[in-house]
């Protein structure tokens, strides 16, 4: 399994309902091992490996050089200001949405 396709995993598995399917075949790979709940049978907690941390690692580092690459001279002031500006955009269309309004 590569990065993409851990990526995409994990993202099924936070998006799905039903995730034992995907939670088996991360386990067989050896990313994760399932710890069963002390208090709760039916609960069981999800950590990772050495080879998961490894791989979380290595994703997270090439996350932080793309945005690095991505901002290259903006300034972190200009960022803030346009992240405020996003963050009331998207305010201001959930406002209308509730509304019933459209663009």
């Amino acid at each position: 399994m590569n990065k993409k396709e851990l990526v995409q995993t994990a993202k099924q598995l936070i998006a799905s309902p039903s995730c034992c399917p995907e939670l088996k075949t991360v386990e067989r790979q050896d990313y994760i091992f399932r710890v069963p709940s002390v208090e709760d049978a039916r609960l069981k907690s999800i950590k990772l490996t050495e080879k998961g941390r490894t791989i979380m690692h290595e994703v997270l580092e090439a996350r932080q050089k793309l945005l690095t690459q991505l901002k290259g001279d903006i300034s972190d002031e200009d960022i803030r200001k346009f992240t405020a500006i996003c963050d009331e955009m998207i305010h201001e269309f959930g406002d209308w949405r509730q509304d019933g309004k459209t663009l």
